[in-house]
C-alpha cells in the first residue's frame, strides 16, 4: 500500500503531518478517475495500470457554507480506487510528496487513515488477492 505524509485540512498550520492515503479534489473538466490518476502522480510519483473503483462515501455538510469554501456544497464524495502499480518515479520532496512509502498489510492496518476506512481497505486487499 502506497501512503504519504500530509497535513490535515485543519486551519492549525502548526499541526504535525500524519500518514494518509493520497487524494485530492476533482478539478474542472476532470472525471473522478482522471483526478485519481493526477493526484497519485502529484503526491507519490506513481502511475497505475489496472485500476478499479472499490467504493465511495457521501459527505454532507449540515451547517452554513464556510467562508471561502471552494468545494462542492452541501454534498461531496470521497471516491476510493484500487490499483496495480505500473511505475514509481522519484519525485522531489514537497508538502505533498514528503514521506511517501510502501507499507506492508500489517503496517498499513495500524494507521489511523486505514482504520477509519477499514472496510474499503479490506475490500481492496481482498480484490488484490483475487487478481492474477
Amino acid at each position: 500500500m502506497l501512503i504519504n505524509s500530509r497535513r490535515s485540512h485543519s486551519a492549525d498550520k502548526f499541526e504535525q503531518p500524519r500518514m494518509d492515503l493520497p487524494g485530492g479534489h476533482v478539478e474542472a473538466g476532470e472525471t473522478a478517475f482522471d483526478a485519481m490518476q493526477r493526484e497519485l502522480w502529484e503526491e507519490t510519483g506513481a502511475t497505475f495500470g489496472q485500476t478499479n473503483l472499490i467504493g465511495y462515501e457521501k459527505l454532507m455538510i449540515h451547517a452554513p457554507m464556510p467562508i471561502l469554501y471552494a468545494y462542492p456544497y452541501p454534498a461531496s464524495y470521497l471516491v476510493f480506487y484500487w490499483g496495480r502499480l505500473n511505475r514509481l518515479t522519484a519525485r522531489e520532496a514537497n508538502v505533498e510528496t514528503r514521506g511517501t512509502r510502501f507499507f506492508t498489510f500489517a503496517e498499513a492496518s495500524a494507521l489511523a487513515c486505514i482504520q477509519h476506512n477499514a472496510k474499503l481497505f479490506e475490500a481492496a486487499f481482498n480484490r488484490n488477492k483475487m487478481m492474477p
